[in-house]
């Protein structure tokens, strides 16, 4: 008989059995969906209550009315899919609910939908702000992407897909894919904004076009391999045939690097080490200098290769308009540096910054011990004094001023410097 009362645990634990030793259970609305479910099926489908609770999440308004039922697809594992006014909805046990709509479902669609190339959804629609920005979203067997501003999607599958993920992926220098890939004799290419990748049997190949062009320029070619490398500004490093490089970055385009270059970047941590990216090419006046992120690659008096960073450069151009480097080496000394340059030197600390010694200046410094005596480190530029009929200089050090007039150097100290 029917009874409005909901059973206990004990009574839906029983089947169609009494419960045992439960005086409170009732049986009239357990028997009549045991007995419903017996005869129609099992009255909760997982993948139909996914798909509706994707639908009030997601709203009619972007998806619209319902214009099918839940339709099992067997292909590639199975599912179960929904189609809406202005989407789908996907299920699958590995997955759950995923909504499909816009440009990419119908990329999708355009590719066999769950039963093409890309298989089952696996992830939502999401935003990437790299490049330019743009959308993607995952499936059983590959990516679909679009860049804002295009009406057009393009997939990214198989072994393409993974170099393109080691060489950045969307954030990376190749930029976005502008189609999809093109396969003839088992051999794939695909196009980026800024290059492309050859897939073939497992051999991976990154081209850069204005590498080519800037190795043709040079009177040269690539040799080998143009990897990615995504230290700093991120970007692609090919060999030339006669033993120089080529660096590109979507900021500075490609530069050449000389084979002495090429040996100092090496020497000094390559473009993941100090110097960084190259800015411009190699420029030669009464030395050679070449601008990286992290300083400058200059040739020393003895015809060696030297590094200065970037705020030691910016000191001796203050000290000189056309600096030479006397050496290849700087000297450590204590918690600083000391470069030398033909005519100064510059000095680097943690503390007292980075400054220029010249001069007389230098000259009283060095007679005092140098940046290991009394006079410290120096703290400031070196200014000019004009007094009477005295001129001199006066440099700010971390053991006082240094004082240069008439051809004598007075170190001031305490009270006096104050004052002074």
């Amino acid at each position: 008989y029917y009874t409005p009362y909901q059973p206990t645990s004990g009574a839906l634990a029983a089947g169609f059995a009494a419960a045992p030793g439960d005086p409170c259970a009732s049986y009239g609305n357990r028997n009549f969906h045991l007995f419903f479910e017996e005869w129609f099926g099992a009255t909760y489908s997982p993948s139909r209550n996914a798909i509706d609770a994707a639908y009030a999440r997601t709203g009619a308004s972007v998806l619209g009315a319902p214009i099918t039922d839940y339709n099992y697809i067997a292909a590639n594992g199975g599912g179960t899919v929904r189609g809406y006014e202005n989407g789908a909805i996907a299920w699958t046990a590995e997955s759950g609910a995923v909504v499909l709509s816009g440009e990419l479902r119908s990329a999708f669609a355009e590719r066999g939908g769950v039963s093409g190339t890309l298989g089952w959804p696996r992830t939502s629609a999401a935003s990437s702000g790299g490049n330019g920005g743009g959308e993607v979203q995952g499936f059983q067997f590959g990516a679909l992407t679009r860049q804002y501003g295009s009406s057009q999607a393009f997939a990214l599958i198989g072994g393409i897909r993974l170099a393109f993920a080691s060489a950045g992926g969307l954030d990376g220098p190749l930029g976005w894919p502008i189609s999809d890939e093109e396969c003839a004799n088992s051999e794939c290419t695909q196009r980026f904004t800024f290059g492309s990748i050859h897939y073939a049997g497992g051999a991976v190949e990154f081209s850069i076009p204005d590498i080519e062009r800037a190795s043709a320029a040079a009177g040269t070619e690539v040799s080998g391999t143009t990897n990615p490398i995504l230290a700093g500004r991120a970007g692609f490093v090919s060999a030339t045939a006669d033993g120089r490089a080529i660096a590109w970055t979507r900021e500075s385009g490609a530069v050449v690097l000389s084979r002495d270059v090429r040996i100092a970047l090496a020497e000094s941590g390559g473009i993941a080490g100090v110097l960084g990216w190259p800015r411009e090419e190699l420029s030669c006046a009464s030395t050679c200098t070449q601008e990286f992120d992290g300083g400058v690659v200059t040739r020393t008096v003895g015809g060696a290769w030297a590094f200065a960073p970037t705020a030691v450069w910016a000191a001796a151009r203050s000290a000189s308009s056309d600096p030479v480097m006397a050496t290849s080496a700087s000297t450590a000394i204590a918690s600083g540096r000391v470069y030398g340059f033909v005519d100064f030197a510059v000095a680097a600390h943690p503390v007292h910054g980075v400054h220029a010694v010249t001069g007389q200046i230098r000259s009283a410094l060095a007679a005092r011990g140098g940046v290991v005596g009394p006079v410290g480190w120096p703290a400031g530029v070196v200014a000019t004094l004009n007094s009477g009929d005295a001129t001199g200089f006066v440099q700010s050090f971390s053991g006082g001023a240094l004082v240069h007039v008439d051809g004598r150097s007075v170190l001031v100290t305490g009270d006096l410097r104050r004052a002074y």
